[in-house]
């Protein structure tokens, strides 16, 4: 824990081979992750780009200084996990077992929008514009990665929500925000980022380097997918 009481990336990466030495095997990776995920910066690192591409450079420079060193403190408290799992005796697999069934997913997405509501502190009323923008992102990232790769859907969702975010706006004349920044947190490649700076710091430097520059390229994606969502329907209020 921080002097602040805020938990440090490290420690939860310190807890997955304790638990695993005492609840049986797991996915160190995957159960550090997950546990990590509320501050994995990759939100900030999409709008760092948008800024950086719209000339708002000190901003842009100062959103994307910050997710790098979270994604750097996120990376160096993995390492330490790892180092620490063999001192725990804890059962740790390197790999999960098998994938999840195809429902959790779908689960996932209806119960994200309302867990997005309270954690954004939304009105109720918004999480069915939420939940249509999480469907619409989701769908459509999927179908689009099946066309044409992880980049081409990712700008394709983006660009959908963004058109979606903006129409919702220009019709309530309430931010486009609202259904716009939920749904991007079901696309933001933030594991991208905290797996290729673990790779970096256990000096797996290959494996690394193409998980940082797929963030970059998908995260890039994003920004030009909101971008061209912005040219084709501003909308009426910039928030």
């Amino acid at each position: 824990m921080s002097s602040f009481g805020v938990r440090l990336p490290g420690d939860w990466s310190v807890v997955v081979p304790v638990w695993a030495w005492a609840f049986g095997p797991l996915a160190a990776t995957l159960a550090a992750i997950a546990g990590l995920i509320v501050i994995v910066p990759g939100l900030n690192l999409t709008v760092a780009l948008t800024e950086l591409a719209t000339r708002n450079l000190v901003s842009g420079t100062a959103r994307l200084a910050g997710a790098a060193t979270t994604f750097l403190a996120i990376g160096f408290g993995l390492a330490l996990g790892a180092k620490l799992a063999p001192l725990a005796a804890g059962r740790v697999l390197a790999l999960p077992a098998g994938g999840l069934p195809g429902w959790t997913g779908m689960l996932a997405l209806v119960l994200s929008p309302i867990a997005l509501t309270i954690g954004f502190r939304g009105r109720p009323r918004d999480v069915f514009i939420i939940f249509a923008s999480g469907c619409v992102a989701f769908g459509l990232a999927r179908a689009g990665s099946n066309w044409g790769g992880p980049e081409f859907g990712m700008l394709l969702a983006a660009f959908a929500t963004g058109l979606l975010g903006n129409a919702w706006a220009r019709v309530t004349r309430r931010p486009a925000a609202v259904p716009i920044v939920p749904a991007l947190l079901l696309l933001v490649p933030g594991t991208l980022g905290v797996r290729g700076v673990s790779s970096l710091v256990a000096r797996e430097v290959v494996p690394g380097v193409e998980l940082v520059f797929t963030l970059l390229v998908v995260a890039g994606a994003l920004a030009a997918g909101l971008l061209f969502a912005n040219l084709v329907l501003p909308p009426r209020r910039t928030l």
